[in-house]
């Protein structure tokens, strides 16, 4: 538990920084901590429509139910943060990819595992025997590699990719 919430707490510098967990707009919808009214809609009226007092609880339990897993709960806690925030900010299997994309690079040899975007416990035995702070650097090149490749593919992002930069450089 305490590494979910380590996790959540790094996500939420970006998700929700002053933990306000109130609900904000943007170019997507209504926002509430991070949590989109049109991505998840069931779950952000829900939270809503809950007291100020009680959102905090529910957003986590949001968090760990959306994102948390017993795959990533194994992976040493650096690499653990950035592959949960990248899971929440842009989909879990694209974080699985880029970890086990990242793991590839830093092995530079064979045997490498596949880049499926799933999680199983060849993912997570690669990811804990290579070089965690290569890893780690592998992992966040990817990552903004592939923020900046989002806006080469659609220049109306380009507004966002400073934040998306920072976030992955984190």
């Amino acid at each position: 538990m305490d590494d979910f919430l380590r996790c959540l707490a790094w996500t939420m510098q970006w998700e929700d920084p002053r933990l306000a967990y109130a609900v904000t707009s943007d170019n997507k919808g209504q926002v509430l901590s991070g949590i989109n009214s049109e991505e998840w809609p069931e779950d952000f009226a829900r939270i809503a429509a809950l007291p100020q007092a009680e959102r905090p609880a529910a957003v986590a339990a949001f968090y760990q139910r959306c994102f948390w897993n017993q795959w990533l709960a194994q992976l040493g806690i650096e690499i653990q943060k950035r592959a949960f925030d990248c899971g929440v900010n842009e989909g879990s299997g694209v974080a699985i990819k880029l970890l086990q994309e990242s793991v590839n690079v830093v092995r530079k040899v064979a045997p490498f595992i596949a880049e499926d975007g799933l999680w199983g416990p060849a993912t997570v035995a690669a990811a804990n025997s290579v070089d965690q702070v290569a890893l780690v650097a592998t992992f966040i090149k990817g990552r903004c590699a592939r923020y900046r490749q989002i806006v080469v593919v659609n220049p109306a992002d380009e507004p966002y990719l400073a934040e998306w930069l920072a976030r992955a450089q984190a």
